[in-house]
């Protein structure tokens, strides 16, 4: 009887979870910390999986990832060291000291960066991680065509990756795609993950010349947006504002110059900023880019079409006020659905995908 009930109480004591806190749990939990942002999380959990063994390579590896963020490149690369010393077939050691030189970005970092996943590969080159790190460090140094190649290949071996690697692979297409059709401050912009609303500024003025463009299409047309603004139908007299978060900006005046157009978007918001270094969100870009749009179609019902149809998107209510423009820009081909069908009014755009939305908004 006394060793039944010590056999309950050790499975009772298991299922607490009390004999489950192994490295391997504590390293997994903060991986998935990591991945959602929370450092401080992380480190915690990393720390607690070396405690329980101090030769737990993963542990350090972890840790290391950790320092990376924090922008502390030598005790990143002292903890790697430490995990490689404890496990030297351990592929993640090598993608860890690739991704640190690229982040670090010292002289010949893409050659480290890549020899070290070449390592890696070497290890387990069923590993979709070390052919996306690749197309990431292809990536930042601009060999684009490889960097899609690479992000293919992650793709391909349906691994863990898979997703995130579509995406990179079709972000790295638009900047190819986009390139091509800016001269300009447009190509630093087309490079960009985030587009800001410093960018769009920026393009409209010095890339895309959106004055002159103002000139040839505004016409009289009732203001139909569901905010409050002035037309980019009907505007008023050109002003020269200057807003306080804007005066020592480097593209100061490319912004006064936006300003001064009255475009729906690219505005002061009620405490009188601009936001320059502000992402640009999916809803957004998508008011704007519906603003310009009419005006080039010369279309007086375009921003109130869609209002009050059965919702196309998971996430946008019909009767939303940027319902309307969501559903035209994606029509269009002005900003790229999702696959899950949900909008993301709260997503961002890249430089790249922005140029291209307003070439196909302008009719470039």
């Amino acid at each position: 009887m006394k060793r039944i009930l010590v056999l309950v109480w050790s499975c009772l004591w298991l299922s607490t979870g009390v004999w489950a806190q192994t490295p391997h749990v504590h390293y997994r939990q903060g991986a998935r910390e990591l991945d959602d942002g929370n450092v401080e999380a992380a480190a915690e959990e990393f720390k607690k999986a070396r405690a329980l063994d101090r030769k737990f390579a993963p542990a350090y590896v972890g840790l290391a990832l950790v320092e990376m963020e924090r922008m502390n490149y030598r005790g990143a690369f002292e903890l790697l060291k430490a995990g490689q010393k404890y496990d030297k077939k351990l592929a993640d050691v090598y993608m860890a000291k690739s991704r640190v030189y690229m982040q670090e970005g010292k002289k010949d970092w893409k050659k480290r960066a890549l020899k070290e996943l070449e390592r890696a590969r070497k290890i387990n080159s069923g590993d979709d991680r070390i052919a996306f790190y690749r197309g990431r460090v292809l990536q930042k140094a601009g060999d684009l065509n490889l960097a899609a190649q690479a992000f293919a290949q992650a793709v391909a071996q349906k691994g863990t990756m898979e997703k995130e690697a579509a995406e990179a692979q079709q972000q790295v297409l638009f900047i190819l795609r986009a390139l091509p059709d800016v001269q300009r401050s447009g190509r630093l912009v087309a490079l960009k993950a985030v587009a800001t609303r410093a960018d769009l500024a920026l393009l409209f003025v010095d890339e895309f010349d959106l004055q002159k463009w103002l000139k040839r299409h505004r016409i009289e047309m009732p203001d139909t947006q569901f905010v409050v603004h002035t037309s980019v139908a009907a505007p008023a007299a050109p002003k020269r504002i200057i807003p306080p978060d804007v005066s020592g900006h480097p593209n100061r005046n490319l912004i006064i110059d936006a300003l001064a157009m009255n475009v729906p978007g690219i505005e002061l918001d009620p405490n009188g900023q601009f936001g320059p270094a502000r992402p640009i969100t999916r809803v957004e870009f998508a008011q704007i880019m519906q603003g310009l749009l009419a005006l080039e179609r010369k279309d007086r019902e375009l921003a109130t079409r869609y209002f009050g149809e059965a919702s196309r998107f998971g996430d946008l209510r019909s009767d939303h006020f940027a319902y309307n423009a969501a559903v035209v820009c994606i029509q269009r081909g002005i900003i790229q659905p999702r696959p899950d069908g949900r909008f993301y009014p709260q997503g961002t755009v890249s430089g790249a995908e922005v140029i291209l939305g307003i070439k196909e908004t302008m009719g470039f």
